[in-house]
């Protein structure tokens, strides 16, 4: 539809078999691509405007402070210095990539 500029999420349920049973949870992705504006002056989306919907997102759900953006041992789906871990109170609760 010749859209380059947007910003899309999604919530679903997403299941996953682990041991035999299957496990429902819900899930929260996100999509941002071309340009953006903020106050007076557009910007290309990039890594960390990406970190920072994030860090938003924890902070308004009340995780402000208990959460940090690692890097590590990545799939080779991601690449390896464009990717970091998104760590919640100890545990890995996602991940953002970058193109």
């Amino acid at each position: 539809r010749s859209t380059k500029d947007m910003g899309i999420f999604e919530v679903a349920k997403c299941f996953s078999l682990i041991n035999g049973n299957y496990i429902e949870n819900n899930k929260l992705s996100f999509l941002m691509a071309g340009k953006y504006t903020e106050g007076l002056n557009p910007d290309y989306y990039d890594f960390y405007a990406a970190k920072g919907v994030v860090e938003d997102l924890l902070d308004h759900l009340g995780y402000k402070s208990r959460y940090s953006f690692e890097i590590g041992e990545f799939p080779e789906e991601l690449h390896p210095t464009k990717s970091a871990y998104i760590n919640v109170s100890g545990k890995i609760v996602g991940f953002l990539q970058v193109y």
